[in-house]
């Protein structure tokens, strides 16, 4: 009798990658995607059936997916770190291997495949693979020496607050050294550019809990039951505090015969109210697949195996005086929830091309009025107003 629990059919679709059959473990994928759309294991393994057929665009979409879920899973940064290699881009090899061997330092491979790119990038042996800032802040929190984790990460998110993955592991520092209002910030900082991101749901749901903000916490708790139906993360993460019992979800023999979601305390009928008006914007793509047809992206939104996006960046290369390709560009990287990106493209805008400034102005206000407390979308509004009232007369 075939097992249908979601742990096994999981288990069977990556040993069928491992065995050299990405395309059956991509039916099976689709199988539990159907069922359990937002499942990020899942989405790790579909990634890694397109990288063994060769499809890097593909593949690259997934794994950031994952990481927009998951911005500490290292595998997916190895994954992205070997299609970078293909590309002969070493410089984002490099850092794709670092930000794995920050959440894995154990790992030998990672390890020694850093070592193999020093030598091609010829850094000197004392620069060499070495214990960062950031992984000994990690380390202090395996440890459970919480605030000097804290103290370390709080320095770390400061100097770049683009790594969302250093973020995500201070939210959680400050919740086990009981800051609660801390880390109830910090999550919803981190939700308001990744809106689905587990442990920031996780971890805010449960601190809302049983609060005046009760309604929105079941909400939270829901959408993090969604990308993790199985509860592991929620048990590693809050522990004997979980709202959410560890399961043993179970796919239907049939794709039409979709299980209830079991939370208690939510109704099947509520839904997270706040999707509707985020819309795509900060969302990751995970909802934008639909299992039972999906065969890759669409066809109009490939150019000769590329996605457009990549085409947008290689044109821009060569071509970096277009404003309006690199208006499109800050748009669709907006769009797939690629904040960071999307907003150095505006801010390239607003330092290059009086022309775009209109249009930039336009996209920032929108974006202002969804995300009213992101300082990095106030900080490009006041440099596109100033450039504005420089900009030379006609």
């Amino acid at each position: 009798m075939v097992d249908l629990t979601l742990s096994s059919q999981c288990e069977y679709a990556a040993k069928l990658v491992q065995d050299s059959q990405p395309r059956r473990a991509i039916g099976v994928c689709r199988h539990i995607l159907a069922t359990f759309p937002r499942h990020i294991m899942t989405y790790t393994v579909l990634g890694q059936a397109f990288l063994e057929l060769g499809q890097y665009a593909n593949a690259t979409e997934l794994f950031r997916r994952v990481l927009s879920a998951d911005p500490e899973d290292a595998f997916s940064y190895v994954c992205l770190a070997a299609i970078r290699e293909g590309e002969r881009l070493l410089d984002e090899t490099i850092w794709y291997l670092e930000r794995a061997f920050e959440l894995s330092p154990g790992n030998s491979v990672v390890r020694s495949e850093l070592r193999r790119l020093y030598d091609q990038r010829n850094i000197s042996p004392g620069e060499r693979v070495k214990l960062t800032r950031g992984a000994l802040a990690r380390t202090y929190l395996r440890g459970q020496l919480y605030p000097k984790a804290i103290g370390e990460l709080r320095e770390l998110t400061i100097l770049d607050p683009q790594r969302l993955d250093l973020r995500v592991a201070l939210a959680e520092a400050l919740w086990h050294d009981g800051r609660m209002e801390d880390a109830a910030r910090e999550c919803q900082n981190l939700l308001v550019e990744l809106p689905n991101c587990l442990k920031a749901n996780l971890i805010l749901g449960r601190i809302w809990l049983d609060t005046e903000k009760d309604e929105e916490a079941r909400a939270l708790l829901q959408r993090a039951q969604s990308l993790d139906p199985a509860g592991a993360v929620a048990q590693r993460v809050l522990g004997a505090r979980s709202p959410l019992p560890p399961r043993e979800p179970r796919l239907p023999p049939m794709e039409d015969q979709v299980p209830a979601v079991n939370l208690p305390y939510v109704s099947d009928e509520e839904e997270y109210e706040e999707e509707a008006s985020v819309g795509r914007w900060g969302e990751i793509l995970l909802d934008e697949i639909s299992p039972a047809d999906y065969d890759g992206p669409r066809e109009e939104d490939r150019v000769g195996g590329l996605s457009l996006i990549d085409v947008r960046r290689q044109y821009l290369k060569e071509h970096s005086n277009d404003y309006a390709a690199r208006l499109d560009l800050a748009r669709r990287l907006r769009d797939i929830g690629n904040l960071g990106e999307a907003l150095r493209e505006y801010d390239y805008l607003i330092e290059h091309h009086y022309e775009a400034l209109t249009e930039v102005m336009h996209d920032l206000n929108l974006w202002a009025r969804l995300y009213p407390d992101m300082v990095k979308v106030k900080d490009l509004r006041v440099k596109a107003q100033e450039r504005e009232r420089r900009k030379p007369s006609s």
